[in-house]
């Protein structure tokens, strides 16, 4: 959950670091993004967070 958060980008970046897809969230209170991974195949990933201009990526391995 993120607080008093005002934009909130979610990219879903391929292993070599194409962008898939992204979400835009504009908020200001608590929210939780939710990530629908059902038309993705199965592999490696990564997700990057942006929230008002600072950043983190984390690997998502997805096995179905």
């Amino acid at each position: 959950e993120l607080t008093e958060t005002k934009d909130i980008k979610v990219q879903m970046l391929s292993v070599t670091g194409r962008l898939i897809d992204q979400k835009t969230y504009i908020r200001g209170d608590r929210i939780n993004v939710p990530l629908d991974l059902s038309i993705y195949e199965s592999g490696i990933y990564y997700i990057r967070l942006i929230i008002d201009g600072q950043q983190t990526t984390q690997k998502l391995i997805l096995t179905k």
